[in-house]
């Protein structure tokens, strides 16, 4: 056997240790959980009243529903099947519509690279249209609340239940975000093949594909996150379903039975990934590419004027929010029974909600809480994800099977915990807390930005110019730093949507998202239009600023952003 054959083989088997390694690792967290939940008094003390018979001293028993009394097992049975077809139409959506967004962009570049002045506003236009297509938050909650604001603007609201087969175009929204971000990895492919020359299109559109491709399964965690979200909107018979009526309910272990099959998919989907990725540069070879693509800057970054466009979006709703209590015409809690419902106009700029609470005040408020939810988990995870970032590409660039395992030791835990769907995890994690706050969702939003953000040092330091070491780890920390907030309130917003973030009377994005707008739609589509552009302008300036940075200090990766999806 030649030598080049056996270490690709030696470095096959060694994904595959790493995968068992990691399944290995998810049920210890899963026996963690139970651990904690048997534990915790006042939470077994709250499931005994809810439940209505009492829970044994030997504590919960796993193996069945504490609702239905029927096996996890046969609980979960067939619907993990819908969740993963479900899953994999919106890979599959999202991967048609980066097929076709892709060589429009490329179209684009070619009429415009031959002015200075138009390719600086391509590249600042493209920067927003990306980021803006990759961050709206209503994309991640399901595209389903925009259709029915639609049909509710019509007249016509038909019933959710019923009617969710006829709605697939909406149910397939969510696939545009994972679209959006392969758009933003191709465009740096795209970068890469220009700076090369040479090949055939066919050949480099080929090897695009598979670079896609290996993205995509990358991102299984969060396909199925989007899948969990767009089933419970439209009441799909799926896993998802399943779980998130445990969440509602508190039946821990068909949560915690979901939440391995999902991991266990997760790392298979992920295992399946690393050996397209090993196998990238003999397939290029075979069709007559470079070896691999991977993703590269331009040579000419954005200019200073959209750096400032990037920190004024930022700092519109963080000056806003910190300035709530000045701007706001109300207190976020202070209601007007005699306005119920009201519509925008002269005293409620953006109307009132079912309490007659001022939907304008209940806005500036939500962003000051959710603003310092994901700045607080940002903080606490900000010096352990440098560090080991840092320290995961020093591993990753020496030479030597050596080196490869103690990087893969390193990255274990990561690994590990990126395993479950980030939605899931988050909400089990809250789940422990039995009274839900500010600093539960604190808590669960920096467990699930951890490893995440270790993953961004980690491509961020290591696709970064060549200068000087401590030039190197300050441009990477400046461009992880928004990249990891805008994340934080992603998720931030998707537990509160699902019920398990910041509670009442606190306003919340996410939490008005799920209650008012789905309750109230028909008779007040405003409850849902401001939301919508609230998160929008909150969650779109950070991986704008981060992006933007990205691209002036030169960094050859475009993929950083897409962690926050695994």
């Amino acid at each position: 056997m030649k030598p080049q054959a056996k270490q690709a083989l030696f470095a096959a088997g060694r994904r595959v240790a790493v995968t068992a390694l990691v399944l290995a690792g998810v049920w210890v967290v899963i026996l963690l959980l139970r651990w904690a939940a048997d534990s915790n008094t006042e939470l077994i003390a709250v499931m005994t009243r809810d439940l209505r018979y009492p829970i044994g001293p030997e504590g919960i028993d796993w193996s069945t529903s504490l609702w239905t009394k029927r096996p996890v097992a046969e609980e979960l049975a067939g619907r993990l099947g819908y969740t993963l077809r479900w899953a994999g139409l919106l890979g599959l959506f999202s991967l048609a519509v980066a097929g076709i967004a892709l060589p429009l962009g490329v179209a684009l570049v070619r009429a415009t690279q031959n002015n200075a002045w138009l390719a600086e506003a391509r590249q600042g236009l493209g920067l927003l249209l990306v980021n803006a297509w990759v961050t709206i938050p209503a994309l991640v909650i399901g595209g389903g609340v925009a259709a029915t604001l639609v049909a509710a603007w019509w007249g016509w609201v038909p019933a959710m239940r019923d009617g969710w087969r006829m709605w697939w175009p909406a149910a397939l929204t969510p696939g545009l975000l994972p679209a959006g971000i392969m758009v933003q990895i191709g465009l740096g492919e795209m970068a890469k093949w220009r700076q090369q020359g040479g090949g055939s299109l066919a050949t480099w559109g080929g090897l695009l594909t598979l670079k896609l491709v290996i993205a995509l399964l990358r991102m299984t965690g969060g396909l199925l996150a989007l899948a969990i979200l767009a089933e419970g909107l439209f009441n799909v018979p799926g896993l998802g379903t399943r779980l998130v009526g445990a969440f509602e309910t508190r039946d821990l272990p068909v949560a915690l039975g979901g939440l391995w099959a999902l991991a266990v998919t997760v790392a298979l989907a992920k295992l399946a990934a690393d050996l397209l990725g090993m196998a990238e540069p003999y397939i290029a070879r075979r069709i007559g590419g470079q070896g691999s693509i991977a993703g590269s800057g331009s040579a000419r970054g954005p200019g200073r004027a959209w750096l400032a466009v990037a920190a004024a979006v930022v700092l519109v709703p963080l000056v806003l929010g910190l300035g709530a209590g000045v701007f706001a015409p109300f207190s976020y809690h202070e209601t007007h029974f005699a306005d119920q419902l009201t519509p925008p106009g002269p005293t409620y700029r953006l109307g009132t909600d079912y309490l007659g609470r001022d939907m304008l005040s209940r806005i500036l408020f939500g962003f000051r809480f959710s603003l310092l939810a994901a700045l607080a988990s940002t903080a606490i995870i900000f010096l352990p994800a440098s560090a080991w970032g840092w320290l995961a590409s020093r591993l990753s660039r020496r030479k030597g099977q050596r080196s490869g395992a103690w990087h893969d030791l390193l990255l274990l835990p990561a690994h590990i915990l990126m395993a479950f769907p980030w939605v899931a995890l988050g909400v089990v994690v809250a789940l422990l807390f039995v009274r839900p706050g500010l600093w539960t969702a604190i808590m669960a939003v920096s467990l699930l930005l951890l490893p995440r953000a270790t993953r961004m040092m980690e491509e961020l330091y290591g696709s970064s110019p060549e200068v000087g070491q401590a030039k190197r780890v300050a441009r990477s920390l400046l461009v992880m730093l928004p990249l990891a907030v805008g994340a934080a309130l992603i998720y931030e917003v998707v537990i509160s949507y699902v019920g398990h973030g910041i509670p009442p009377p606190y306003p919340d994005l996410g939490r008005m998202l799920a209650e008012d707008a789905r309750l109230y739609m028909g008779k007040a589509p405003w409850l849902a239009t401001w939301p919508m552009v609230a998160l929008a302008l909150l969650v779109l300036g950070w991986p704008l600023l981060g992006n933007t940075l990205a691209e002036r200090f030169g960094f050859r990766s475009r993929a950083a952003w897409s962690k926050f999806m695994e």
